[in-house]
């Protein structure tokens, strides 16, 4: 085959790879109800959501839980085997696989630990509500500078495509606290700074589902709330634990109230428990398990809890909790595939000799026919090759064409619907239902490649 032959092989299927990129008509549908649930797992804004928090690789995780939970922020850099590890944790075959990953993100706090000193409002002096407010006017450059750092790190293990979901600042509202020395920071100013970070995040991961932390000791909520960027916004939450599942107050040293929250902001509520002061553990709160007050709860607007420290036989609980909790009112929700490895994601996959004629597209996948070894093939540069096909290891790219680089593969058949190729690192995620596959266009570039190179 010729340069022109092989170009106007190119131009033949240009459309259907254009087809293929081309998002659903979804008008009707929020974001959020879009872009966050997976089917049978993962959180899931219409229902009753349960979570666990981070522990490590070896933890022994109850199976029940839709999500987990991890503050970040602590250290300055990205820290691969810490959030790292906690991101391929919900990986195909991983230990987490089908649940959403969530972030504590108390990265202005944090910072302000390392480089001042700068302790919780109550656990001691000097602390975030005395030069928290300073530190920020100081040093908004490198707080935006983080955000960027994490977001990034994020987008390079998870992708941009599957949802992740950021808490933003726990106690955010310390900051305009009259102990604050060279003066509080106004509502306004924590709005617009606020507005900066969600533009910093979306900006690096638009997968990034946020949420508002609540701070029930607020005063005037109504002016606050009206300050931030609400809009930005999917949920809002507890943060620090010693939330009251048998009361309709948050928590009953304030006086603020579920249902007025989430009445305000229009908003669903993701709430937390079994931890305090410092990040000490309470154990597990058994009055979230109390079925009654779940109820009650859920008619007020929440819709998710978190046990910092869940029991050993959470998940036996749940499964006997879960049949008796209605769906959400009035809520819609678009299921989308579950996760797979990201493109360009650690760990990087192993070189190969053999593999199929499939052509990876950069970024991409790989589509696999089947058939014989093949010499010459590559792995994905920071990827993996899949196959379903004699004459492959798992760890190879095609014979005629090139893994993809920094690309993940799928095993894809050719000429599936375009419908259950939906997951796909090159661009777009979108398949269009009845149309030739993607996975079947890159076979026949492949193929055609393949040709070409020989000649």
């Amino acid at each position: 085959m010729n340069r022109t032959a092989f170009f106007r092989t190119l131009l033949l299927f240009a459309p259907w790879a254009l087809a293929a990129c081309e998002p659903p008509q979804t008008a009707d549908v929020k974001p959020i109800a879009q872009a966050i649930s997976w089917p049978q797992t993962g959180f899931n804004p219409c229902q009753f959501n349960f979570g666990a928090a981070w522990q490590g690789t070896a933890f022994n995780y109850p199976a029940g839980p839709s999500y987990t939970t991890l503050w970040l922020g602590d250290k300055e850099n990205w820290n691969e085997f810490w959030e790292g590890e906690f991101l391929r944790s919900h990986w195909p075959e991983q230990k987490l696989y089908g649940r959403t990953p969530l972030f504590y993100s108390y990265i202005i706090a944090f910072t302000a630990r390392r480089e001042r000193g700068l302790k919780d409002c109550d656990t001691g002096s000097p602390n975030l509500c005395e030069q928290g407010a300073t530190f920020i006017r100081q040093n908004e450059a490198k707080i935006l500078e983080q955000y960027r750092k994490f977001a990034s790190n994020t987008a390079r293990i998870w992708g941009k495509v599957n949802p992740v979901i950021w808490l933003m600042e726990p106690d955010y509202f310390q900051y305009t606290d009259n102990r604050q020395q060279g003066g509080p920071m106004t509502y306004e100013q924590l709005g617009a700074l606020m507005t900066k970070i969600v533009n910093v995040i979306q900006g690096e991961l638009p997968n990034a589902v946020l949420s508002m932390d609540i701070s029930p000791w607020v005063q005037n909520p109504q002016a606050w709330f009206a300050a931030l960027p609400m809009s930005k916004f999917s949920f809002i939450n507890t943060s620090g634990g010693r939330t009251d599942a048998d009361s309709d107050k948050v928590r009953n040293e304030n006086n603020m109230r579920w249902r007025d929250v989430a009445q305000l902001t229009k908003l669903p509520i993701i709430a937390d428990d079994g931890y305090g002061v410092g990040g000490g553990s309470l154990g597990h709160d058994a009055t979230w398990d109390n079925v009654n007050n779940i109820k009650a709860r859920l008619a007020d607007g929440v819709i998710a809890i978190t046990q910092g420290n869940p029991r050993s036989d959470w998940n036996t609980i749940l499964s006997q909790l879960r049949p008796q909790l209605a769906a959400v009112p009035n809520c819609t929700v678009m299921t989308v595939p579950k996760p797979a490895p990201p493109p360009g994601s650690d760990p990087p996959a192993k070189g190969g000799a053999s593999g199929t004629s499939g052509m990876g597209g950069v970024g991409g996948a790989v589509a696999n026919t089947g058939g014989k070894p093949g010499a010459g093939g590559q792995g994905g540069a920071g990827g993996d090759a899949a196959s379903n096909s004699a004459g492959n290891t798992g760890e190879n790219g095609g014979s005629g064409g090139d893994g993809g680089a920094g690309g993940e593969a799928q095993d894809m058949a050719a000429g599936h619907a375009g419908a259950d190729n939906e997951f796909f690192g090159i661009g777009c995620a979108f398949g269009g239902a009845g149309a030739p596959g993607y996975s079947g266009l890159l076979l026949m570039l492949g193929l055609a490649l393949r040709r070409w190179r020989r000649r």
